[in-house]
């Protein structure tokens, strides 16, 4: 993702922050259709994420967290190359892949008299399930919106008549099925040894990276535009490495 790219992301992101996912989506895969990018799965839109992020900002991510059992301060390292792993080769063909295109249903459950057809969740389903007033009715709206069909007992019924039970073999099998979507490491206390996981998600990661990065061109553009004259996309037109030596020469 270049300057102009980022700045333009960071904009509209803050304008619509349920729509972060697809504008850092469209801004890292420039020229593909925006039903298309909807249509990815979860899984897929993280890997492409992550790889934009690596292309962009480096290979190396580094951040803290808190021992979730003595409270310890700890600093953690990841390489994205490792990370993405064999799935990193396949980025350009499922950002090309109309989600849409996909098969009504991915996969069948049973229970008893109930069976529930169900399609993997899209980048479209995350951004709906994100105007949900709290973190838990979300993941319900994300589950039941990801139900193509719900028979009971030779009836059809709504998703939203779903047995608990059901929705949580729901999420265990599309988990299964997609595994990219939620994206976990392991983590270790050198001080108590105790190990515990840390959720990756990619979204607030590299918004949170590129809104600084954002901010550090925004003064760079100001400078250069304050002292020479030129325009935000002819500062951010030069190259970064002739642009860093312009605001040497202005101290």
């Amino acid at each position: 993702m270049d300057d102009v790219r980022i700045l333009d992301a960071w904009s509209a992101g803050r304008r619509r922050p349920e729509a972060r996912r697809l504008l850092l989506l469209a801004a890292a895969c420039p020229g593909t259709p925006a039903e298309t990018l909807a249509g990815l799965t979860a899984g897929r839109s993280n890997l492409l994420l992550l790889r934009d992020r690596r292309d962009t900002l480096g290979s190396r991510l580094e951040g803290e967290t808190t021992c979730s059992a003595c409270d310890a301060r700890l600093e953690v390292a990841v390489d994205l190359s490792e990370l993405l792993g064999d799935a990193d080769a396949s980025a350009d063909d499922d950002a090309a892949d109309d989600g849409d295109s996909r098969a009504a249903a991915d996969g069948e459950l049973r229970s008893g008299d109930c069976v529930v057809c169900f399609r993997l969740p899209t980048v479209r389903d995350l951004q709906t399930a994100a105007a949900g007033a709290d973190p838990e009715s979300a993941a319900r709206v994300l589950l039941r919106s990801c139900v193509v069909s719900f028979d009971r007992a030779g009836e059809l019924r709504p998703a939203e008549d779903l047995p608990t039970e059901l929705l949580h073999a729901l999420d265990t099998e599309l988990g299964r099925r997609d595994p990219h979507a939620d994206l976990r490491l392991s983590a270790s206390c050198p001080g108590c040894e105790h190990t515990f996981e840390l959720v990756l998600d990619p979204v607030s990661l590299y918004w949170d990276e590129l809104e600084a990065r954002a901010r550090r061109l925004l003064l760079d553009v100001h400078r250069l535009a304050d002292r020479y004259g030129w325009s935000e996309r002819e500062c951010l037109g030069i190259d970064p490495l002739r642009r860093a030596g312009y605001l040497e020469l202005i101290g």
